[in-house]
């Protein structure tokens, strides 16, 4: 059963919402969506921060009055996701007020509400019925990374550069997502600065700083920030606090001590991609599946002789982070709110790459919020106009607060976990077959954590899977054809 509940925005508030009280921090939440925030740091007087004297970046959106009008948003809650799209009061929580700001300025701004429905399922494909239907019921979708896909192939959801007031070029719209999205030059569903964690799940490392001072071993911030992180560097470190502690000959999280954990969904796949590898690439708008070469092999080799099956892929390795008896572990970077009451310290770093001639590439956890325009939406013009406006307000105010004073000052625990994250704000990677769960062949990481220490062959166990991701990527190109078809005889 879907919930409605409604945002109730009164210009009077307007007067309260220069800054933010602080609040005592609460006990830690593994919610990956945990917000709880301390005591603010003071902001920099205007003359220290020279951004500040930047002139402000205008979205062109013209003076409307739309006169009470309802925008409605379909968001999913798994996992709290929903929480960073909508809020329904001040509670003194910084996350939540500064998303309620946000819809805030955007409300008082077009004279409208905004509501919400919560998705009954942790995917939101509960939205497609009303749409099949032809119900407008929605102005704005934001389902599960994975599954956004499933939507706009079914010609469910406008093509982007139909929004007559969305502007791609804007900073506040991710360009990886849309160079990695854009099929045939039409795309379909996207993200950027209207939802914080297109940063926050992004993938990194985290690392434990009390384990290194153990071994004498310098932090990789200065090797990140110069370029030279790579998989030498890592493999080295593993080696060095990988430890059987207890002397019994197995790798045991709860008695031993691991040089690094992951699981089932992030660890390859981040290796992958750090190694230079894709699933699928898109060239002008052209995607092919370019997974399998020389250094495919080279790089799961390498990675699966850290591996010790049962130990570092287990959902416990979390657990094992907490307990201080594990140097590595994946992470994304709002994961750092559940460990601010881990007792040993901690940094961030993106992924190493392969070689240093490489950039970092970080990828952009599937489970992120991607957005999509209803077809059923009736005042195009409108839902465009307030779309863009909420992207904007996000970049102007609530990603710098988020960024800034979550990230930067309360949860990270060092300056030099703070640069790390300018690395990986821009470093971001949306893979197209990563996304694509159609094709078939995002979930070989997962198959290969089952299989790969078997004695099965990477090539053999790709070869029997290409030629039907290959069928499917063909027959998903043909439903964008067909979709672009279809929407071209909307418009007038």
């Amino acid at each position: 059963m879907k919930h409605t509940k409604h945002l109730t925005l009164l210009l009077a508030l307007l007067m309260l919402m220069g800054t933010f009280a602080s609040c005592g921090e609460s006990a830690a939440n593994t919610d990956p969506t945990d917000t709880s925030a301390g005591t603010q740091t003071e902001t920099p007087a205007a003359e220290e921060t020279e951004e500040e004297t930047e002139p402000e970046i205008s979205d062109n959106l013209p003076e409307k009055d739309f006169e009470g009008y309802d925008y409605r948003m379909f968001v999913r809650d798994q996992g709290g996701r929903g929480i960073s799209l909508i809020s329904e009061e001040m509670t003194g929580d910084l996350l939540n007020d500064i998303v309620y700001n946000r819809n805030l300025a955007v409300a008082d701004r077009f004279n409208i509400g905004i509501s919400f429905a919560y998705s009954a399922d942790e995917y939101g494909m509960d939205c497609t019925p009303s749409i099949l239907a032809g119900d407008d019921a929605y102005d704005l979708l934001a389902p599960h990374g994975r599954f956004a896909f499933d939507i706009a192939l079914q010609g469910l959801s406008y093509e982007w550069n139909l929004l007559p007031y969305v502007d791609l070029n804007q900073p506040w719209w991710d360009k990886g997502a849309r160079e990695s999205f854009t099929i045939h030059d039409k795309l379909y569903t996207t993200t950027g600065d209207i939802c914080y964690l297109s940063l926050g799940q992004t993938f990194c490392l985290f690392f434990n700083k009390n384990l290194f001072d153990e071994y004498q071993i310098a932090y990789p911030y200065q090797d990140v920030l110069e370029g030279t992180w790579t998989w030498d560097k890592w493999e080295n470190i593993i080696n060095i606090t990988n430890i059987d502690m207890d002397g019994d000959g197995v790798i045991n999280w709860e008695n031993d001590q691991l040089g690094y954990a992951t699981s089932l969904w992030s660890g390859l796949i981040n290796m992958q991609f750090g190694g230079g590898l894709s699933i699928v690439s898109v060239t002008d708008g052209e995607p092919e599946i370019t997974f399998m070469n020389e250094r495919t092999v080279e790089v799961y080799d390498r990675y699966f002789k850290h591996i010790e099956k049962g130990v570092t892929i287990d959902i416990s390795h979390g657990d094992a982070f907490r307990k201080g008896n594990l140097a590595f572990m994946d992470a994304t970077v709002h994961n750092a709110v559940t460990y601010r009451d881990m007792e040993d310290d901690f940094g961030i770093i993106p992924f190493p790459k392969y070689t240093e001639d490489m950039e970092y590439r970080s990828c952009v956890e599937g489970g992120t919020n991607l957005f999509l325009v209803p077809i059923t939406v009736s005042d195009l013009e409108r839902s465009s106009i307030i779309l863009e406006a909420l992207a904007s307000e996000s970049y102007k105010n609530l990603i710098p607060q988020y960024y800034e004073i979550v990230l930067k000052t309360k949860h990270v625990r060092d300056p030099e976990s703070s640069e790390i994250i300018d690395i990986l704000r821009g470093s971001r990677v949306y893979d197209f077959g990563y996304y694509n769960m159609s094709i078939g062949l995002d979930s070989i990481p997962v198959n290969l954590y089952q299989t790969y220490g078997n004695g099965d062959n990477l090539v053999s166990f790709y070869q029997s899977k290409e030629k039907v991701a290959a069928k499917m990527l063909q027959k998903l190109m043909e439903k964008y054809d067909k979709i672009v078809e279809q929407q071209a005889a909307l418009l007038p």
